[in-house]
């Protein structure tokens, strides 16, 4: 069956193929900018962490002083 239900056939049209490589750059694109977004997030947030444990042990060491 390569024709379609208005009779005309797949080989006429050769654009079928062009939205899956498009839909692949897409995605990746995305896929990409995300990411990029979670490793900028997660540096910041380690260095939050760090930054939030160091006051902790110096706040925990003034305590009996």
């Amino acid at each position: 069956m390569s024709e379609t239900d208005d009779g005309q056939s797949l080989e006429a049209h050769p654009s079928v193929s062009l939205p899956v490589a498009s839909a692949r750059d897409y995605v990746e694109g995305r896929l990409s900018q995300y990411q990029k977004w979670y490793d900028k997030k997660a540096v910041k947030t380690k260095a939050m962490h760090l930054r939030m444990r160091t006051i902790s042990v110096v706040g925990g060491a003034l305590v009996p002083v």
